[in-house]
């Protein structure tokens, strides 16, 4: 669907509104805008319990202004501290780009961002998002330092061929970002890319265009198998304050995936 010149000024002048009609004492730390409380958002089912799930459900996380998340809080505080902190160059690949921190990487001098999504016709307020299909990425070996790859994996069929591509396309010593709503409860990963029903998807899965649901042991181990060395990034052990100031998930803890040397 291509969206229209109209609907992306309607989408800005939506935007400006919020941000003069919200007032208060929490700061979004994605578009510095001040606000009462941060928004409820996300769809409520009997597995996010069930199944103790991380990034899914119905939270009270969302920035009224610019819809930020507090997973995109969470991979900006990552970059911020462990990744655009310095002067050097850097290629960034960002696949399914969130507006605000795409907009936030542009301000750094030396980023070299591209943005890619199956399909970037969706997106109105984004310029330049390029068409790509995760498991036939068109990029050169070796393109890109970083890769982030946020709530895309659950929607792939052959994630594997996804992180194979993902590895293909980064330098030796590179990191990537892949976070997905993830179970905690140790009962592992629950996926069938045959279950085509919504319904049944959204029982299964928790939402009609998943396909899976990871256990996070069992996906660490899938990225491991792809040959990268994975870590998990808690942002409450590394920068306590910060993670607080920012309204972050206590337990959700980010996925970093490196090419070794």
């Amino acid at each position: 669907m291509q969206v229209s010149v109209r609907e992306n000024w309607e989408q800005r002048l939506r935007r400006f509104v919020r941000r003069h009609r919200y007032r208060g004492d929490v700061q979004c730390a994605l578009c510095g805008a001040y606000f009462d409380e941060f928004v409820e958002t996300g769809l409520q089912s009997p597995l996010t319990e069930s199944r103790e799930i991380i990034g899914m459900g119905r939270v009270k996380d969302m920035c009224p202004v610019c819809s930020g998340r507090a997973r995109t809080r969470l991979i900006l505080l990552y970059l911020q501290e462990q990744v655009l902190a310095g002067d050097g160059k850097i290629n960034i690949l960002h696949f399914a780009p969130e507006y605000p921190l795409q907009s936030w990487i542009k301000m750094h001098s030396g980023v070299s961002l591209t943005m890619c999504d199956l399909m970037p016709d969706v997106y109105g307020l984004i310029k330049n998002v390029e068409q790509a299909d995760i498991t036939n990425l068109p990029y050169d070996d070796g393109a890109f330092d970083f890769v982030i790859c946020s709530h895309v994996l659950e929607h792939v069929p052959d994630d594997k061929k996804a992180l194979s591509e993902l590895f293909r396309v980064m330098v030796p010593g590179g990191r990537a970002i892949l976070l997905a709503p993830f179970a905690i409860d140790g009962k592992g990963t629950d996926e069938d890319p045959n279950v085509t029903d919504e319904t049944e998807r959204e029982r299964r899965f928790g939402q009609s265009d998943h396909i899976r649901i990871y256990e996070r042991d069992d996906f660490l181990d899938r990225i491991r198998d792809a040959g990268f060395a994975v870590s998990l990034f808690d942002p409450f052990a590394e920068h306590p304050q910060l993670a607080k100031e920012m309204d972050l998930n206590p337990l959700e803890l980010l996925p970093i995936a490196t090419r070794p040397e």
